[in-house]
C-alpha cells in the first residue's frame, strides 16, 4: 500500500488544459485555413449573455468618447471664433400709464355700449330692473326739483287716463294681432295634415255656426246683443 500510495505521488501533474480535454470541455476542431485549433465549449444561453453584456458596455464607451470628443471640440471652435461686433441691445417699449378707476368705468360703459349698439337677429329687448329706475327717478326728482307728492299725483292722472281709455275700449280690450293667445278660431274648411284639433279633418265644419261662437265668446248670449252693444 505505502509503494501504491508512492507511485501516485510520482504521477506527473497534469495542466487545466490537459484536464478540460479529458472532461471533454476542450475540443480540437478544424478552422478555414485546415489547422487544428482548441476552443471551449461554453453553454449557450451564459455564452449570449456575457456577449450582450460586453456590447453594452462597448456602446456605453462609444457614447461617452463621443460625447467628450464633441464637447471638446465645441469649445475649440468657440474659442477660435470670437465676434467682435457688440451684442444689439433690445428695444423694449414703454408700459401705458395705468388708468384710474373713473376711466375704466367710462372704457367700460363704452364697451357695454358697443356690444349693445350690434343688432343680432331674434334679439331680445332687456329692460331695466326696478333699482336702476328708482335711481333715475331719485335722480330726477333731485336735478328738477319737484316733490315726491307731485310726481305721485301726475302719475296717478297718467294712471286715470289709462282707466279712462280701458273703459272706452270695453270689457273685451283692444284687439291683438296674436289676441293675446286666448281666442281660438274653428277652421271653416277641414284641416289638412292632422294641423287644429284631434280629428278635424274627420269633422264637417259646417255644423259649426261660427258667428255664434263668436258672440258668446266676446260675452253676447245672441246676435241681436251684439249688435245692440256696437249701436
Amino acid at each position: 500500500m505505502k509503494g501504491d500510495a508512492k507511485l501516485l505521488d510520482l504521477r506527473p501533474t497534469l495542466t487545466a488544459m490537459e484536464i478540460m480535454q479529458e472532461r471533454g470541455d476542450w475540443k480540437l476542431y478544424s478552422g478555414p485555413s485546415g489547422k487544428l485549433k482548441k476552443t471551449q465549449t461554453w453553454p449557450a444561453s451564459k455564452y449570449l449573455a456575457r456577449h450582450d453584456v460586453i456590447q453594452k458596455i462597448k456602446k456605453i464607451k462609444q457614447e461617452q468618447a463621443r460625447a467628450i470628443a464633441w464637447k471638446s471640440s465645441r469649445k475649440r471652435s468657440l474659442d477660435e471664433v470670437v465676434d467682435p461686433r457688440p451684442r444689439p441691445r433690445r428695444k423694449t417699449k414703454a408700459k401705458p400709464p395705468p388708468l384710474s378707476k373713473k376711466q375704466k368705468e367710462l372704457d367700460a360703459k363704452a364697451y357695454v355700449f358697443e356690444i349693445d349698439s350690434v343688432e343680432l337677429p331674434y334679439k331680445v329687448p332687456v329692460y331695466e330692473d326696478c333699482d336702476v329706475v328708482g335711481r333715475k327717478i331719485n335722480k330726477f326728482l333731485t336735478e328738477s326739483g319737484m316733490t315726491q307728492g307731485f310726481f305721485l299725483k301726475a302719475i296717478n292722472s297718467q294712471a286715470n287716463s289709462r282707466i279712462e281709455q280701458e273703459v272706452r275700449w270695453g270689457p273685451n280690450g283692444y284687439k291683438l294681432k296674436h289676441d293675446n293667445g286666448m281666442r281660438r278660431v274653428l277652421p271653416l274648411q277641414p284641416c289638412e295634415m292632422g294641423y287644429g284639433f284631434p280629428g278635424a279633418n274627420n269633422v264637417d265644419p259646417t255644423i259649426f255656426n261660427i258667428d255664434a261662437m263668436r258672440d258668446r265668446r266676446m260675452g253676447f248670449n245672441n246676435a241681436a246683443e251684439a249688435v245692440a252693444a256696437v249701436a
